[in-house]
């Protein structure tokens, strides 16, 4: 999530969720935003994120993530399966939720 504009950008991680398979992954979308939008990113702590020296050249900020944590939460509950949900499915709720008000 970018912490200025608030803007989500969610993952797909079809191959597992280990600490290598995650950082690969956003390396490759990392890769896509400017350098300017990767200084104010934010995401979750968790286990998967072990590798993260592999993001070091990626500026980031722990920040707001738990409030989008529970607005994501709405569309993907905990213990969801998913791998039943395509790239698309993704994109849709990430476009969802980036046009959704919220309280800043």
């Amino acid at each position: 999530m970018d912490r200025r504009t608030r803007c989500l950008r969610l993952v797909a991680l079809p191959d597992g969720h280990s600490a290598g398979q995650l950082r690969d992954a956003l390396i490759v979308s990392l890769g896509k935003l400017p350098e300017r939008a990767r200084r104010s990113l934010t995401w979750d702590q968790g286990s998967e994120m072990a590798r993260h020296d592999g993001l070091a050249p990626f500026p980031w900020e722990r920040g707001t993530n738990e409030n989008t944590n529970g607005r994501i939460r709405q569309y993907l509950p905990k213990c969801t399966n998913l791998s039943l949900h395509t790239a698309e499915d993704l994109r849709t709720i990430e476009h969802r939720l980036n046009h959704r008000p919220a309280r800043r």
